[in-house]
């Protein structure tokens, strides 16, 4: 019915399963500790708290949510139904505001209780008493808000404890809050009279620390170190040295208690109580058939008795109880147990009843781990334990390790665990190898090829295999000693290679040649420097060519314009006029262009002689421009010459008259 403490890696339960309430999956009891699956909790959420009730669980994890396992009759797992679960599941928000998250859980008989990060208590599972607080008896199998009741304004509640028919809180004011069952007046406000909602503990002047609820009877830890108890007394249980049942808190009676000595911790079972005193001893009293008080006998104790049995050079730091059994935690992770065992509950491997502390087996346990807390159901129990992760068997993923021939390669195997001792790789291509320390893969690759290679990792807890794809390419090559010759433009794509090709790039000894016949594509057939040319027409040969493969090759070459000339063109001889301008007959015509190409002539030509005389002539034809998609690929003479003729211009003289004369 108490709660752990702080964030923890493991869990382990023990005891009767009949409900599931050992939350391992099944129904099968265990007599000693075993190991807890997660269930609904998230991977990377811790246990923070757990609590056993009376044939269920709860636990807190670190995401401030519950989960529960267990029976399930009443609705006590908060999950919606009433059917029972073997391992946790989430229990759901009910009522809980959004935002507000859980930081106490306790588990009672049929109910369950949480504390809220607003301050307020949640309920939900058996209401027939009204433990749940709402202000109803209805059972609730989703959380339910506990009513303020006489809770006061401005106090908020810092503990809670879920007996086996009534709850209890502690106030921030230190003052104790009750509400349920309580016909033996174990919710200590002075009457008999069952409460749906909170009201006071009748504690006078009294603060309490830490309160524990059992079946019928309360107990609380003032702030000197003492214990009181109110509630059912048939058995002793308040330890005040009678059999009167006390409706509101009574002191504990010293008994085996030496003076001086403290108390640090309470627990309450059906019908007997413990505490753990500041000098690392347990105390118990009240109903002791079954041993559970834990003093060697199986009598009633009215009044505190030590714990003895396998107590020696132990020192308790915690106690629990429930049903009628005992359990107790001491410094060093050391677990003591007695009382009844018809289920296991003990912990010791029997079902042997036992009246004295025995040592709770390993069991699962793991040997790394410290142990953190306890808590005690009807006929189970749960511990929290913190340490490194439980260890695993590897996982290997399937991954891939891509390479090329004669080049360094670097992996590693992929594998998901802790404490790794040794890798191995089965199937590795020439020239690699794994560390067996790392897992590391390296080498120069030596074969061409995928391989599959079987790689294990390996540590205490088993090993791990999978499969690694290891993809080695072909090397690639390059030719080099070519260059290209310039060339005129033709129309053409085809580049003249200069020198003499060789292969770059093979390794070691490697017998690879050049096969076929060199050959050079320009990008384009256009004029221009500079221009990519392609390199083509090798292949490769050898013993080891399957190994390698040819690069593209690109060099640079140059195509330099092709020059054209004007034909057709005629100049009609003219007569001489003392000027140069010369008329020009017949058709242009370009002369030296490649068939096909789009290139004519455009511009406004003009014609004029060298020389304004008669005679013949040079003329000089200047105004053309070439024109078309392939006339960048050309050039034309700035000047056209073409012969002409200047005549002579012939003359006449005037101005002369005749003398007549006779005949």
């Amino acid at each position: 019915m108490a709660a752990s403490a702080r964030g923890a890696s493991d869990a382990y339960a023990w005891g009767s399963n009949g409900s599931g309430q050992l939350g391992l999956g099944g129904v099968a009891g265990a007599l000693s500790p075993r190991s807890i699956p997660p269930g609904e909790r998230p991977s990377g959420v811790e246990w923070t708290r757990v609590s056993g009730g009376g044939a269920h669980a709860i636990g807190l994890g670190s995401d401030g949510r519950a989960y529960a396992w267990g029976a399930n009759a009443a609705g006590q797992l908060g999950e919606g139904t009433l059917e029972s679960r073997t391992s946790p599941v989430a229990v759901l928000r009910g009522e809980v505001p959004e935002g507000v998250t859980f930081t106490r859980v306790a588990a009672g008989g049929q109910h369950s209780l949480a504390l809220g990060s607003d301050g307020k208590v949640y309920a939900w599972g058996s209401n027939q008493h009204g433990q749940l607080g709402d202000g109803t008896t209805l059972d609730r199998m989703t959380p339910v808000v506990v009513v303020a009741g006489e809770v006061p304004g401005g106090v908020v509640v810092t503990e809670i404890s879920a007996g086996w028919e009534h709850s209890t809180a502690r106030g921030s004011d230190g003052k104790l809050y009750a509400w349920g069952r309580n016909d033996h007046g174990q919710l200590g406000d002075a009457t008999t009279l069952g409460r749906r909602s909170p009201v006071g503990v009748a504690s006078g002047d009294v603060r309490f620390v830490a309160v524990a609820c059992g079946r019928f009877h309360t107990l609380g830890l003032d702030t000197d170190g003492w214990a009181h108890a109110w509630g059912g007394n048939f058995a002793g249980q308040l330890g005040d040295d009678t059999l009167d049942g006390r409706l509101v808190p009574a002191p504990l009676g010293r008994g085996a208690v030496p003076s001086g000595v403290a108390l640090t911790g309470l627990a309450a079972g059906w019908v007997h109580s413990l505490a753990v005193g500041s000098n690392g001893k347990v105390y118990g009293w009240g109903g002791n058939g079954s041993g559970q008080v834990g003093d060697g006998s199986y009598t009633d104790r009215l009044l505190p008795v030590e714990a003895t049995g396998a107590s020696a050079g132990v020192s308790y730091v915690s106690v629990t109880a429930n049903g009628t059994f005992s359990v107790a935690l001491g410094a060093g992770s050391v677990l003591r147990a007695w009382g009844a065992n018809s289920a296991g509950q003990l912990g010791d491997g029997t079902t042997v009843l036992r009246p004295g502390p025995v040592a709770v087996q390993q069991g699962e346990i793991r040997a790394e781990v410290t142990l953190l807390s306890v808590s005690a159901g009807a006929q189970h129990v749960l511990a929290l334990a913190d340490g490194p992760p439980p260890l695993t068997v590897p996982v290997i993923a399937s991954t891939r390790l891509e390479g090329t021939y004669g080049a360094s390669v670097s992996g590693a195997v992929s594998a998901v665990g802790s404490a790794i001792v040794e890798y191995v790789a089965v199937g590795l291509p020439e020239g690699l190898s794994v560390d067996p320390a790392t897992g590391v893969i390296s080498g120069v690759a030596g074969q061409v090829g995928t391989f599959p290679v079987t790689v294990t990792a390996r540590n205490a807890a088993g090993t791990g295999s999978g499969v690694l794809t290891v993809a080695l390419a072909t090397r690639e090559l390059t030719v080099l000693g070519h260059g290209v010759a310039t060339k005129t433009y033709d129309g053409t794509r085809t580049a003249t290679l200069t020198g003499v090709g060789f292969l770059h790039g093979v390794v070691g000894e490697d017998v690879v040649e050049l096969t076929g016949a060199g050959s050079g594509q320009f990008s384009d057939k256009n004029a221009g420097a500079g221009k990519a040319v392609v390199l083509g027409g090798y292949g490769l040969g050898g013993a080891d060519a399957g190994k390698y493969r040819l690069g593209a090759v690109m060099l640079t070459g140059t195509i330099t314009s092709r020059g054209l000339t004007v034909g057709g063109l005629t100049v009609p001889a003219r007569e001489y006029d003392g000027g140069v301008m010369a008329a020009l007959g017949g058709v242009a015509t370009l002369e030296g262009k490649v068939a096909g190409d789009d290139v004519g002539l455009g511009g406004t030509p003009s014609a004029s002689y060298d020389v304004a005389g008669a005679g013949a002539r040079t003329v000089r034809v200047t105004g053309y421009v070439l024109t078309g998609l392939d006339a960048g690929n050309y050039t034309l003479p700035l000047v056209t010459e073409v012969a002409g003729t200047i005549t002579a211009r012939g003359l006449t003289v005037s101005g002369l008259s005749a003398a007549g004369r006779v005949y």
